[in-house]
């Protein structure tokens, strides 16, 4: 489920220039992290995207029908006849987390732009917007089928 990291010839370059700079004083600490903001704009920002949540298969809907007590009495059995449910949960985890990191990032990124640069800060919270919606609006699904089926988080 780890993303594979082909390195990039022309980012190790951009990269070792920053850093070049950054240790002969060239470009203070908050400069630096400005180039690294711009930089990612520049040659990231569009790999910088919401991830969906994979569809539940059925047998986590099955397995989600199931009440917490019978769940705390189900044996390691259970889950090793049916591997789609554990494997489920580590894609749903890794996706949030993912998406969790994209809009820590872009938070990160905004606060290392300067105040006037007004039209690179509104593309990034235009980001920012996209991604709280997105995850708000999972959120409502997840409220409307717990309203549907009389059902609680736990």
């Amino acid at each position: 489920m780890e993303d594979t990291i082909i390195p990039n010839p022309k980012l190790c370059k951009t990269s070792n220039n920053l850093l070049r700079h950054l240790e002969s004083k060239e470009l203070s600490l908050e400069e630096f992290l400005q180039e690294v903001a711009y930089w990612v704009i520049k040659d990231g920002f569009d790999g910088i995207k919401f991830k969906q949540t994979p569809y539940k298969p059925q047998e986590v809907l099955e397995f989600e029908r199931i009440s917490q007590e019978r769940r705390r009495q189900l044996k390691q059995e259970y889950f090793l006849e049916r591997p789609a449910i554990m494997e489920w949960y580590r894609t749903a985890n890794w996706v949030k987390r993912q998406n969790r990191e994209c809009l820590r990032w872009l938070k990160e990124i905004l606060s290392y732009l300067p105040k006037d640069d007004t039209v690179t800060k509104q593309k990034i919270k235009n980001q920012i917007v996209e991604f709280q919606s997105l995850e708000n609006e999972l959120g409502l699904e997840a409220e409307c089928a717990k309203d549907l089926f009389n059902a609680r988080e736990v």
